[in-house]
């Protein structure tokens, strides 16, 4: 009995002593940068409803100081606006005030045959039809498509350029700046010429969101997918994104909405991988067929050391050889 009191009492001491070490701690983390309010910021502003412009217009007139950019009708219920960061986050009403953010074309490999494209042809419908894309609009918003090359210009039916703000969508040209993904994603989904793509009789709609180096903002990529809804398109392809694991942020509950009007989306879950938390947005929405990255199968060379457990491997050189691996050093 004594000991099981000595017992307790140790307990109670020890208790007390990690109590107050923790009182008497001081919690240290890096300084918090601080945002100058006054630096002038474009950002997405979400509304509980859809409004019309003069509506967001009035609401906006006790801040001259904020300039109303676009307001998007299909996509979400909200608009974007420019102004001093302090303005922006005392917009009346606004369920939600999102800085816009960069988004950038994802790296794209072309291997058909690895994703089952081939097999696909074989595939017939109900009617024993193959299975080729014929009547299925395709909005691919990305850096734009040449429509002129051959291979693709039979299946292009125009499109929408949200970076300049006009309807050709052509890729970027010049030195430094020129593009060539959305022409590239293109040729995958409808290329049909010397190439073919997995749907060769479908059309494709050309939204170019991402500019010159491959990058857009939110604004540009919202607008695309309001455009796309109005038009209608059955497939909606996005092979971009952020490093954001954000499926709250607007072109995540943009891509929803989308879903919910009827259209199948396709987003890229990113090139970030493996780990948690790497997808950015827009692969992070909740109704999208977010798509990983795929590698072919590869035959990798590595060593053997008697003493060691672990195998070592062998990473070839850029530019080197290629290795016949059909037997082992022994």
């Amino acid at each position: 009995m004594r000991n099981i009191l000595y017992l307790t009492v140790m307990l109670l001491v020890l208790q007390l002593g990690v109590s107050q070490a923790v009182a008497t701690s001081k919690l240290t983390h890096p300084p918090i940068p601080r945002q100058d309010k006054s630096v002038e910021k474009v950002a997405i502003v979400l509304t509980e409803d859809f409004e019309s412009q003069q509506e967001i217009e009035k609401r906006l007139e006790k801040h001259p100081e904020v300039k109303l950019r676009r307001v998007f009708k299909h996509a979400i219920p909200g608009y974007s606006v420019e102004g001093p960061l302090q303005a922006l986050e005392n917009i009346p009403e606004a369920k939600q005030v999102t800085p816009v953010q960069s988004y950038r074309a994802e790296a794209t490999a072309t291997n058909i045959e690895l994703i089952g494209g081939e097999r696909v042809r074989g595939i017939l419908d109900s009617k024993g039809h193959r299975l080729s894309g014929k009547g299925v609009t395709v909005g691919v918003i990305d850096t734009g498509v040449d429509y002129e090359h051959p291979d693709l210009h039979r299946n292009f039916g125009g499109g929408h350029d949200l970076v300049d703000g006009d309807k050709d969508p052509m890729e970027t040209k010049g030195v430094g700046g020129s593009t060539l993904h959305g022409t590239h994603v293109s040729g995958i989904i409808a290329a049909n010429g010397r190439i073919t793509g997995v749907a060769p009789d479908a059309k494709i709609i050309g939204y170019r969101a991402l500019g010159p180096g491959g990058t857009g903002t939110t604004e540009q990529v919202l607008a695309a997918i309001d455009q796309a809804i109005e038009d209608k398109v059955d497939v909606l392809n996005l092979s971009l994104g952020n490093e954001i694991n954000g499926p709250d942020l607007p072109i995540s509950l943009a891509i929803n909405n989308a879903v919910e009007k009827g259209i199948v989306a396709v987003t890229s879950s990113g090139n970030s991988g493996p780990n948690r938390w790497t997808v950015g947005s827009p692969g992070t929405a909740a109704k999208a067929i977010s798509v990983g990255a795929s590698t072919p199968p590869l035959k990798v060379p590595y060593l053997s050391v008697s003493s060691q457990a672990d195998r070592i491997k062998l990473q070839p050189l850029m530019g080197s050889e290629k290795w016949e691996l059909d037997r082992s050093i022994e």
